[in-house]
């Protein structure tokens, strides 16, 4: 219920923000497609009211830039078909004077724009680089090095991953894979990974310490308060609340959960 609540109000700040988007450049547009510089007024509840708030400039062609107290620089644009808003492209502007030292023929007054969405997916890619690795050595060493591929998961998750780590929940993937995979999505927060976490629950009532973590990390999601000394009544606790609330969004997020690295079984 609490992370339904949070999603919705995001929602609804996110909606209201939008809105005034789209009628700043319906007004620009209006005025003869003039380049204009407007202030963005940010939506009650936002975090940008505690530092710079956004600024919006008409680009004409029914195209926007957006400036967010980030430093990022959104671009957006009217399809004009469909008259919707989108999400052109991101860059965050960086200033390194020193930069141009490092390659030849940069430019040497130091302002660089940096591709947000591209840097991304190099990001996402040697991350999921470091988790198959660490999963090859999680099996050379029987389990040893277990705690480095949870961490490893979780930061794929963290870079944007967490379709690839739900994809390895699944029966089809090994033991080795649903662990990591169910647990890296818990540390980032994912709502997908509490059906993985229960079926970990109940294989592993006998082990005291992993069940015990396990346990941390499911409530740190659902927000029960479940006794590990007790693992048939807390695995009959989770199981009941998952029936009552079943996982409709596996993308919706809360906070990243902070029960730390799970340790291998014993």
């Amino acid at each position: 219920m609490l992370l339904a609540a949070a999603l919705l109000a995001a929602a609804a700040l996110l909606a209201r923000g939008l809105a005034r988007i789209e009628g700043e450049l319906a007004r620009a547009a209006a005025a003869g497609n003039r380049p204009a510089r407007v202030e963005f007024v940010v939506p009650e509840g936002s975090s940008a009211r505690r530092g710079v708030p956004p600024r919006l400039a008409e680009l004409g062609g029914g195209r926007a830039l957006l400036g967010t107290p980030e430093g990022e620089l959104v671009v957006l644009r009217r399809d004009p078909t469909s008259g919707e808003l989108e999400l052109e492209r991101v860059y965050r502007l960086e200033r390194d004077p020193e930069r141009h030292l490092r390659r030849e023929g940069a430019p040497l007054h130091g302002w660089f724009l940096t591709d947000v969405e591209r840097e991304r997916r190099t990001a996402l890619r040697e991350a999921w680089e470091r988790y198959q690795s660490a999963l090859a050595q999680a099996l050379e060493d029987f389990g040893a090095s277990l705690p480095t591929a949870e961490e490893a998961a979780a930061e794929v998750a963290r870079r944007g991953g967490a379709d690839r780590l739900l994809a390895l929940t699944g029966p089809e993937a090994s033991a080795l894979q649903r662990r990591t995979a169910a647990i890296g999505l818990a540390r980032a927060g994912y709502a997908g990974a509490l059906p993985a976490l229960l079926v970990l629950l109940r294989d592993h009532q006998r082990n005291a310490g992993f069940f015990a973590r396990l346990c941390a990390l499911t409530e740190e999601l659902s927000g029960l308060a479940l006794d590990p000394a007790r693992p048939a009544e807390a695995l009959a606790e989770a199981e009941a609340w998952l029936r009552a609330h079943p996982v409709r969004d596996p993308y919706a997020r809360k906070g990243a959960a902070s029960a730390g690295p799970v340790s291998p079984p014993r």
